[in-house]
């Protein structure tokens, strides 16, 4: 996608000045909602947003949050030069035993990556630097990647003798493909933003000064379409790749009747029959 292809929403939110005040905000994460648009940013400047515990029960707050009725759409980005530079390496100066290694990706699964993952609305991270290991993880998981054109996607995991998570053995290969994810995880293990773009990761790339206002812009452009319709959309595109063409019309047939009966499909319809009338959906 270019940036031609979003069109501001008229009606939306900017990155300045017009921002409603911050809703919130701890020494890890500050959220603030923007109209419909939530927009989540990671704020542990000093590790490159690392992803450590305190970190990961902020963001664990912020998705909860996020799910709210009112968000129509969101944002997830870093402050300062990087997205998220991966785990908490003061936290590997510890071993850890398998059992409780097994017990947080648990907790983090349930907590972090399908609270994300499975957000019946549309998710959009804003990639101003490095993402690296978790953080790699956290922007896959979005729907979109509005990219800056210095940053960078690292795999570093069999570097330590791991294997990726934070959903990337799910959202990688569907992304890339399996021969390209095997080529990431275990040869190449870095990407810059143009070969990310190239290998079907980003959707929009930009200056690195542009990137927060670029994804705001095309949040802003999703919260004012048909919320549930988008929702149910996802979701069947999801699903759709592990299912067989039986299940898939069924989920279709399934997500259809759960659209049809929708506010903004009533409105949709409305519009249509007037020739020429332009929807002004209500995200219900």
């Amino acid at each position: 996608m270019s940036a031609n292809d979003i069109t501001p929403h008229a009606a939306g939110p900017r990155v300045d000045e017009d921002f409603e005040a911050l809703q919130g905000m701890t020494q890890h994460v500050r959220v603030s909602q923007h109209d419909a648009v939530l927009l989540i940013e990671m704020v542990q400047e000093k590790n490159r947003n690392a992803m450590t515990a305190d970190m990961k029960a902020a963001l664990s707050e912020a998705f909860a949050q996020a799910s709210q009725p009112e968000i129509r759409s969101v944002v997830i980005t870093g402050s300062g030069k990087a997205f998220c530079a991966g785990g908490d390496i003061k936290a590997m100066q510890e071993p850890q035993s398998q059992e409780a290694t097994e017990a947080t990706m648990r907790r983090i699964n349930e907590t972090l990556v399908l609270p994300l993952y499975e957000l019946p609305k549309p998710t959009i991270a804003a990639v101003n630097g490095v993402a690296a290991g978790a953080g790699v993880g956290i922007a896959l998981a979005c729907d979109f990647r509005v990219v800056s054109d210095e940053a960078e996607f690292v795999f570093a995991f069999n570097r330590l003798g791991l294997v990726p998570d934070f959903g990337l053995s799910f959202t990688l290969p569907r992304l890339v493909g399996a021969a390209r994810a095997k080529e990431l995880a275990f040869v190449k293990g870095r990407l810059t933003a143009k070969d990310a773009e190239r290998w079907g990761l980003v959707t929009e790339l930009n200056s690195p000064d542009v990137v927060l206002e670029r994804a705001m812009e095309l949040a802003a452009l999703l919260a004012s379409g048909p919320t549930v319709a988008l929702g149910l959309t996802k979701r069947m595109l999801d699903r759709g790749p592990g299912l067989g063409i039986h299940e898939a019309l069924e989920n279709e047939a399934l997500s259809q009747s759960a659209a049809v009966v929708t506010r903004d499909h009533e409105v949709a319809r409305e519009a249509f029959l007037q020739r020429g009338g332009t929807p002004s959906f209500e995200g219900r």
